[in-house]
Formats: structure tokens, C-alpha cells, sequence
């Protein structure tokens, strides 16, 4: 039995294993089967976990989404918080019974509970929050390349996750979903088209040339018979195999289906300046 086998078992039995643990709590009609990744949905209290596990989980970590619209934005992220830490914490073993067990004792502690203003305060407007899907077709010099865009994540307070194939220095097919205030969305695009983020084939450092925006919209949009994006928290990078690979682990985040008509993405600005 080869690696890829010997974890795509591993994956069989842990999943038999939580629908005969949480039969209530798991969404049997959610678990989805693909040559590329297995994923899992679980819902408790108005809060949803969905876990997407890559071809070579447990080897390699699950990838993670919730969701809980009455809780806000900080009490999901320490949440989120919490859960990636269990989930670390298990590397290149299963975690996902652990995991369930970690956010269903979150539900139960109200630690997703939606918090009332206090009798007097007045409840302001929060900024309008934004999620953007961005394209870029290549990274010469990938680790410095994505150390810089989580280093802008993280200044301008925005989560992203942000999918790749290939491996080693230079890096094709980037994928970056992203997910924060809509200033700072755009101040991020600008950022991508106007710093040196990358070298050129002679190792000269250069900007951005071939990035677009495939979607920008505001969050909680989204298409008819499909569901609202899921809440990303801090940042994220994880390698695809394949195309098929890509799109589930867009599609667990809810950031495939976002354009018009058959369209998955619909096309906005481009981060390099242009547009339709």
C-alpha cells in the first residue's frame, strides 16, 4: 500500500468513526468524497466547522472554516484560534475527533454565543467587510513572495488563504482569498501593484504585472443554492496537486461558485490596474 492509499484509509475510518460518534452534530449529507481531498461539516448551535482534510491527511494538516453569524467576527476568530491550535498540535496524526470534541465544548462554553450591547450603549455601525478572490499567475521567488503578502495580511488586519501548485523556489497557479474591511482590501491591491514583491529571470526585484481580481464582494454575498463564504481567520498557505484539488478547497470556504450565470468567478478590477 502506497502513502496516498494508506492515508486515503486512514481518512475512511477516522470519517466511520465521527458518524457513529456525532450523529446529531455531523452533516452526513455534507461529507463529500473526491480524488483530490475529503471534507466534513459539522453544526452546533448556529455555529458550523467545516474540515477539509488534503489527500495526505493526516500527514498533512486539515484545513479549517467556521462559521457562526450571531457570534461577530472576534469571538469566531479566537475561536478559530483555538481550534488551529488543537490542530497543530497533531501533526501527522488524526485530530479530527479531538477537533470535533474542541468546537462542540466551544458551542457548549458560549464562547460562540452572540454578546448584547449593554442598556445605553449605542451600537455603531461596524465598516463594510469585504472578501476578494485574486489570481496571480506566477512567484519567481515564492517563500519572500509570500512572506511579504502574510506580512500585509497581517498589517492591515485582513485573513487570507492562499493556494498554490507546484514547489520550490518558484511557484505557479496562486489562488488568495481574502477576507477583511474594504479599505484595507484596497490598500492591499495597491500594495500588489505597486511594491516589489518578486524578482524577474535575472533575479531583479520587480513588481507585480499578473494579478487580477476574479470577485470582490461584499461578505455574506452570495449565488442562489449556494452558502455564504466561511469566516477566515490569520493566514493560510496550502499546496494543490490539482485543478480538482484547487476547487474543493475553494469550495470548503465557500469562494468557488461566486460569479454570474455557469461562471465560478466573476471578473472585476485587476490588481495590476487594469479591467473590463
Amino acid at each position: 500500500m502506497d502513502e496516498l492509499e494508506s492515508c486515503a484509509e486512514r481518512q475512511r475510518d477516522e470519517l466511520a468513526v465521527l458518524a457513529a460518534m456525532f450523529p446529531e452534530e455531523l452533516a452526513e449529507e455534507e461529507v463529500a468524497h473526491t480524488a483530490a481531498a475529503s471534507a466534513f461539516l459539522v453544526r452546533s448551535g448556529g455555529a458550523a466547522l467545516r474540515v477539509s482534510l488534503p489527500q495526505r491527511y493526516p500527514l498533512k494538516l486539515p484545513l479549517l472554516s467556521l462559521s457562526c453569524p450571531s457570534a461577530g467576527p472576534e469571538p469566531v476568530a479566537a475561536a478559530s484560534r483555538t481550534l488551529e491550535a488543537a490542530v497543530s498540535k497533531a501533526a501527522g496524526e488524526e485530530c479530527c475527533t479531538g477537533l470535533v470534541q474542541t468546537f462542540l465544548e466551544l458551542v457548549a462554553a458560549g464562547a460562540l454565543a452572540a454578546k448584547e450591547a449593554p442598556p445605553g450603549e449605542i451600537v455603531r455601525d461596524c465598516p463594510m467587510r469585504e472578501e476578494i478572490v485574486i489570481v496571480i499567475d506566477h512567484m519567481n521567488d515564492a517563500p519572500a513572495y509570500m512572506r511579504t503578502l502574510e506580512r500585509w495580511a497581517s498589517e492591515l488586519v485582513c485573513a487570507g488563504l492562499l493556494l498554490y501548485s507546484d514547489a520550490g523556489r518558484r511557484v505557479s497557479g496562486v489562488m488568495l482569498v481574502m477576507q477583511g474591511e474594504a479599505g484595507a482590501l484596497t490598500a492591499f491591491l495597491q500594495r500588489l501593484r505597486s511594491e516589489m514583491v518578486d524578482v524577474d529571470a535575472k533575479g531583479r526585484r520587480c513588481k507585480e504585472r499578473c494579478s487580477t481580481v476574479l470577485c470582490r464582494r461584499p461578505a455574506g454575498t452570495f449565488k442562489p443554492g449556494y452558502r455564504p463564504a466561511a469566516a477566515l481567520t490569520g493566514w493560510r498557505a496550502a499546496r494543490y496537486a490539482s485543478a480538482e484539488e484547487r476547487d474543493a478547497l475553494l469550495d470548503d470556504v465557500g469562494m468557488l461558485h461566486v460569479g454570474s450565470g455557469a461562471e465560478r468567478f466573476g471578473v472585476g478590477v485587476s490588481a495590476a490596474g487594469g479591467g473590463p
